[in-house]
């Protein structure tokens, strides 16, 4: 069995990492043997960190799927019209590893959604050259639309369409695919990263780090203080600039407040990519290090209410801070799923449907406000009401979550059923 997973990376966004590794170690239980072909945006960093012989990590970056993968597919399907074959030795590898796949998976996280057209046509050619090569799409569990502009709408249908099924995350995301038309081998599932377990994890990244930023919260829980996490986001601060908006400087005026009233603060990535700028949109990082400024800024004696990442750290890491957490504020939408999995009541500040999608399975819809109200709502009053909130957001958390994790079981269900018949 050799299963193709595309739409995702080890190394960066480690909410697209916590999809894969789930992926992968979710389908191991019911094909040990398998070979899992992964085509990565970035496949020189994810070989360096994943050594596990039966991963194999390929290009799947726009520039390899545009010029290898699509072409070579198309030349191929032309062929075939004729009774004829591609020699699989003129091929370059990554094309030719995929047409040997049984199924392809794609577990990005969003996709076809109108204000992001400057990656529509790669959501297309993601699925297309395994479409041409006959393999079997499916799209595992992830937010779809809004669908309104005229361009949006044709491509989902092109690319859609012919897949053997598409879960969508959340009923907004099916009601985008209804009102293009697209209501057969289209189902409602909740993220893959509700079924994460950390002996799914392919890296360990900077573990020394983690563990005296773990070994200080330690230290202030066995005094009683109360933690407050803060899951940053370049994506919503890039929005937030947009419109005006200080998204930092906001950030750093709560963690001013809350640490002024006794609290103690974390400062938690979701996407790492060291200190590269040319990944700044999968880097949170340097929002982090900008908010230690500033509010190093306001208070000298921060440093004792203060601890912030400022290395690479994975999913199974951001998790570990997480629990420890007696509140987090999420500005990504994998640090939201980890706290719902953990327990941790939240607050999120976030940018698209997916979040109230998601906190709608768990009656949390109150818990979510877009970034675009920061200009409105005092977050720390927003902090202030969640914390006091604390019990009644985890009761509904603990009462609803294993109803998720079995809605989302129902996707790998599937895919074993349809990779089983074809055995």
């Amino acid at each position: 069995m050799r299963i193709g997973i595309i739409g995702a990376t080890l190394w960066g966004n480690r909410g697209a990492e916590a999809m894969l590794v789930t992926t992968i170690g979710r389908l191991r239980k019911a094909f040990p043997e398998a070979t899992y072909i992964v085509f990565s945006y970035l496949p020189s960093r994810d070989t360096d960190l994943c050594k596990d012989p039966s991963v194999v990590i390929l290009d799947g970056s726009p520039i390899a799927t545009l010029v290898k993968h699509l072409p070579f597919a198309f030349v191929d399907r032309v062929l075939r019209v004729f009774n004829l074959r591609f020699p699989s030795v003129l091929m370059p590898r990554s094309i030719r590893e995929l047409r040997t796949c049984n199924i392809l998976l794609d577990i990005s996280g969003i996709s076809y959604i109108d204000d992001r057209q400057i990656v529509l046509a790669f959501n297309v050619l993601t699925n297309w050259p395994a479409l041409l090569l006959n393999i079997p799409v499916v799209k595992l569990s992830q937010s779809l639309g809004p669908m309104r502009r005229v361009f949006t709408r044709i491509a989902a249908k092109v690319a859609l369409a012919p897949c053997q099924m598409v879960f969508a995350r959340g009923e907004l995301s099916v009601q985008h695919l209804s009102e293009i038309g697209l209501t057969e081998n289209c189902a409602d599932c909740p993220d893959t990263a509700f079924l994460y377990d950390p002996t799914y994890s392919l890296t360990q990244e900077n573990e020394d780090h983690l563990l005296s930023i773990e070994e200080g919260i330690r230290s202030w829980k066995a005094k009683g203080d109360n933690v407050v996490g803060f899951s940053v986001s370049a994506v919503v601060r890039r929005r937030c600039e947009k419109q005006g908006l200080d998204y930092c400087g906001v950030l750093s005026k709560t963690i001013f407040d809350l640490i002024a009233e006794g609290n103690r603060v974390v400062l938690i990535p979701n996407a790492t990519t060291g200190h590269e700028n040319r990944h700044r949109r999968l880097n949170d990082l340097p929002i982090i290090s900008d908010i230690q400024r500033r509010v190093k800024d306001l208070t000298p004696d921060a440093a004792h209410s203060l601890l912030c990442i400022k290395r690479d750290i994975n999913t199974d890491g951001i998790r570990r801070l997480v629990r420890h957490c007696d509140v987090l504020i999420a500005s990504r939408f994998h640090a939201m799923v980890a706290a719902l999995c953990l327990g941790v009541p939240l607050l999120v500040i976030g940018w698209s449907h997916k979040y109230k999608d998601t906190l709608r399975l768990f009656a949390l819809e109150n818990v979510s406000h877009d970034f675009s109200e920061l200009g409105i709502h005092n977050l720390t009053d927003l902090v202030h009401e969640t914390i006091a909130d604390v019990r009644n957001i985890r009761e509904k958390t603990l009462a609803h979550l294993e109803n998720v994790r079995f809605e989302s079981e129902k996707q790998f269900k599937w895919i074993e059923h349809h990779l089983k018949g074809k055995m």
